[in-house]
């Protein structure tokens, strides 16, 4: 065969490859164009763009995102297969981007939408609909008691389920699966009105599922993220929509159970009043965002938000703790001056409780549970400080590269509660932490999640002294990265005061 036969193929398939690679390595921004500034981005493969490097990087986004902006510095942008997405990596822009009216949008990964059918609930919605699910999640909130003694009254009867649990399991455990009992608990007497046992099967299907979609969503949201998993009927997408199936046969039944008990029945929970709403609409015939899918769409992002999130930071609470005896000892020393040991605390005793505060903020600093944030969608074609941003494009903040941004948190590798105090020991507040995001679309269970931290952790150190289990400190600065980033496994020993 000869070389001349060769080469028209040959040549056809390279100016086929070249015409794929420009087409995924097309900037986000022309430069110079209306004075605009080019937004630099790595190479990217042809129609699977950056995939491959995430899986070389170990699968572990949030590495692969500091490496990059060390390279390209404040703004960068890859390609998830044909989505452009831009990350943004200074306190500054990400400010000024989760303020701007045009970037509050989100898109809803097409997994989920296989998964739970069309809807958006409150995570995934935007614009009018966005605004109605935001005010009626406040609403309940306000409604069910969250930020009044009653509330808190809740939270202090699950911390003593949860000291009852370590006691009864021998003192010597790895505690994530009882922190996600304590706070999916929590978001089930909002929702639901019920707070079941530790032992209950029902509370024990509930976390195992959430915890099994915060494994299959992949490092940053990876799998759930990219596109062409949707498609597929076996891999990773598949096993995702599986799951989903066991969460909505548990919240339909509840959903069934709600609705046997009437309408007159007295509202005890979200859900009833959700149901509410429904029917009033549905009876007037006006147009409304209560529909069912909405519905569980909206019990997705409760239970995912307000159950994993609070676990993991207390997991981090609990490993820094035993890392750091010394730390440890101060958060004693300091209830100790201020409280007895039989001394019932309230969230409002925290102004008593500098460095306990500081404790958590730096856990919640170091720990950095959710590194990317929660990715945004343009609305409309958007410059954010001379840099364009097309409609359509995610856009995702680099929370880490802000909370180990040495020039904000001076040798941030450390951990030091006492970055967060004044000279004269009192607690002091640092505008760039933002473990709860900022702007519009700030975290809506933030007050939930702080009090729960506080309570939580404060009745686990007035109670025991917490000790690594087999005397080999893990290495705290390695991480397993899910849908948030987590400790590796670790056992410790909580022995009695």
């Amino acid at each position: 065969m000869s070389i001349s036969f060769l080469f028209v193929p040959c040549l056809v398939s390279f100016i086929f490859i070249i015409c794929l690679v420009l087409l995924c390595k097309k900037d986000v921004s022309e430069k110079g164009k209306d004075g605009l500034r080019s937004i630099p981005s790595p190479w990217a493969w042809p129609v699977i763009g950056n995939l491959p490097d995430l899986v070389w990087a170990g699968y572990k986004p949030e590495e692969l995102m500091m490496k990059w902006m060390r390279r390209y510095g404040q703004i960068f942008s890859f390609q998830l297969g044909f989505q452009s997405v831009i990350v943004l990596n200074s306190y500054g822009l990400i400010k000024k981007a989760w303020h701007h009216p045009k970037l509050q949008n989100r898109a809803a990964p097409l997994v989920y939408i296989k998964a739970l059918g069309p809807g958006k609930g409150l995570t995934f919605a935007n614009g009018e609909e966005w605004k109605q699910c935001r005010t009626f999640v406040l609403n309940m909130f306000r409604n069910f008691g969250v930020g009044k003694k009653g509330f808190e009254e809740v939270v202090r009867n699950e911390g003593d389920k949860l000291v009852k649990e370590i006691c009864r399991q021998g003192h010597v455990l790895d505690v994530s699966y009882i922190f996600s009992m304590s706070s999916c608990n929590i978001i089930s007497k909002l929702v639901f009105n019920q707070q079941l046992e530790y032992t209950d099967p029902n509370l024990q299907e509930q976390v195992a599922t959430v915890l099994k979609h915060f494994q299959l969503a992949g490092p940053g949201s990876l799998n759930s993220m990219t596109p062409i998993f949707a498609h597929f009927r076996i891999g990773p997408g598949q096993r995702i929509v599986n799951n989903y199936k066991v969460m909505k046969r548990l919240w339909c039944k509840q959903i069934q159970d709600h609705i046997k008990k009437g309408e007159n029945s007295e509202h005890e929970d979200i859900l009833d009043v959700y149901l509410a709403e429904l029917q009033k609409h549905l009876s007037a015939g006006t147009k409304t965002q209560f529909k069912m899918h909405n519905l569980l769409w909206l019990l997705r992002d409760l239970y995912l938000a307000g159950t994993e999130t609070t676990s993991t930071t207390l997991k981090w609470a609990v490993l820094y703790l035993a890392a750091h005896p010394e730390k440890q000892r101060k958060c004693h020393e300091e209830l100790d001056k201020e409280f007895s040991q039989d001394c019932v605390l309230s969230y409002a005793d925290r102004t008593k409780l500098p460095y306990v505060n500081a404790f958590i903020m730096e856990t919640l600093r170091l720990g950095d549970i959710l590194p990317l944030g929660v990715a945004h969608e343009a609305a409309e074609d958007v410059i954010l400080e001379q840099y364009l941003i097309p409609k359509g494009t995610i856009v995702t903040s680099n929370i880490r590269a802000v909370s180990m941004d040495a020039n904000i948190f001076p040798d941030p590798e450390n951990f030091n509660p006492e970055r967060f105090l004044t000279a004269d020991g009192n607690y002091k507040a640092i505008e760039e932490m933002m473990p709860f995001g900022v702007g519009k679309r700030i975290c809506l269970g933030e007050q939930i999640a702080r009090i729960e931290l506080f309570l939580w952790i404060t009745r686990l150190l007035k109670m025991f002294e917490i000790k690594i289990a087999d005397k080999t400190v893990p290495d705290i600065s390695r991480a397993s990265t899910g849908l948030v980033r987590s400790p590796l496994p670790f056992k410790v020993e909580f022995a009695e005061r």
